[in-house]
């Protein structure tokens, strides 16, 4: 999930060692070339390779927050019957009054995969529903990205690059390295900032990790096309995006060294089909059919890109939402290890976030025919069964409780 996704949910609302690689480097570094700003500034950083303290199943965790702040009264709408008309273009415009917003989230990265000069990444994004105490959660679907492993998107940067870096200073953009105060605590850093009349960014680098543990982004709304006779031409909102590092940890229990099942070489797409059930206290269920459309990208020994194709109807109201992402060997993906998995137990507990408050857990196990997981946390509820013998995502059921919803589906069929 690149940084620019991250700060969208959030309006709308986003580690490896170099001795932990599979088999399947040369899958996993081809998919870098030309995918990474790191490398396209400075590309020698590509035989750096991962900072030593990376490797699969390591989590990284961001507080997001977002706002759109009115820079105007008011904004103008172009309408074929509005009451303002443009002398010079004759188009009609309604004023209307601006509004501005705001949210917050948790971004949490998970690494799958680490290759000689690649990385692969899952990533999660939770919008803060209710300011409850734990929080009330709303996830969007998963998201991934495959990128440098020097350094992917701008979540991190090789130490080494860090250290060799050389402070500047100009009037729109300087390098600074120092302490950064983040939750009482001084970590040396280097700070990139850059400053437009229009736009403000600032990303703190943590000088013995690479890790991203800060960043602001500030930027002016622009200026309208037209305005109204005898006054000044009207701006679009403000916005700001502030992400923080709350914590990097390593994940265990199963999966997390695994490796795909035999027939994941072989496989293209997968199809399930189900419902969606609205279910609001006090109104009759509505229920519509929903289908699930994975397509299988390039893969290695364990990682898989993938993309999906959701699309369900509500009340005779069709609606449609891609994805994409990188398939997890710990579960709540389209398949797992069964090899991993093949002594868990019901009740298992497999993690238990600290950020999020989100418990993952086997449910029911019936050996050597199929066993379920189970992600339970506040606003967050699904359960996946999956086949012990192939590892197979069977069945799953994602419960939104912020808007009524549950989806159930069920595999039809795959090629």
């Amino acid at each position: 999930m690149r940084r620019s996704a991250i700060m969208a949910c959030a309006c709308a609302m986003m580690l490896w060692t170099l001795n932990a690689r599979g088999d399947d480097t040369p899958e996993l570094d081809g998919e870098v070339a030309g995918n990474s700003p790191l490398l396209i500034l400075k590309p020698e950083a590509a035989k750096l390779g991962a900072p030593e303290w990376t490797k699969p199943g390591v989590r990284i965790s961001y507080l997001v927050r977002s706002a759109t702040v009115p820079e105007s009264s008011y904004g103008l709408t172009e309408a074929g019957n509005g009451e303002w008309e443009d002398p010079i273009t004759g188009k009609k415009y309604n004023k209307e009054e601006t509004v501005g917003g705001g949210g917050e989230g948790f971004a949490q990265l998970d690494i799958v995969a680490v290759g000689k000069t690649a990385v692969a990444v899952q990533g999660a994004m939770y919008l803060i529903a209710q300011p409850t105490q734990p929080p009330t959660l709303l996830k969007f679907l998963d998201n991934g990205f495959i990128g440098a492993a020097a350094g992917p998107a701008d979540y991190w940067v090789h130490p080494k690059l860090l250290a060799d870096a050389t402070q500047m200073h100009s009037p729109k953009f300087f390098v600074l390295k120092g302490n950064y105060n983040l939750e009482g605590k001084p970590i040396p850093s280097l700070c990139i900032v850059t400053r437009e009349p229009d736009f403000y960014s600032s990303q703190a680098y943590d000088l013995k990790t690479g890790l991203l543990i800060s960043s602001t982004i500030n930027s002016r709304g622009k200026l309208a096309a037209v305005k109204l006779p005898g006054e000044d031409a009207v701006r679009g909102n403000k916005s700001i995006t502030t992400l923080r590092l709350i914590s990097v940890r390593q994940l265990k229990g199963p999966g997390v060294d695994g490796k795909n099942p035999d027939w994941v070489a072989r496989i293209k797409r997968m199809q399930y089909a189900g419902t969606v059930t609205v279910q609001i206290p006090g109104v009759p269920p509505v229920q519509g059919p929903a289908q699930l459309d994975v397509a299988i990208g390039k893969r290695g020994t364990n990682w898989a890109r993938y993309t999906t194709d959701l699309q369900f109807n509500i009340g005779g109201m069709p609606q449609r939402a891609p994805g994409d992402g990188v398939v997890s060997l710990r579960g709540g993906s389209f398949w797992v290890d069964p090899t991993a998995f093949a002594k868990v137990e019901a009740g298992q507990v497999l993690d238990e976030d600290p950020v999020t408050r989100i418990k993952t857990s086997i449910g029911q196990v019936e050996r050597g025919n199929r066993f379920t997981i189970l992600v339970q946390g506040p606003g967050v509820a699904s359960e996946s069964m999956y086949d012990a013998r192939s590892g197979m995502l069977q069945a799953f059921t994602v419960i939104v409780p912020s808007s009524h919803m549950t989806f159930s589906f069920r595999l039809q069929g795959s090629e």
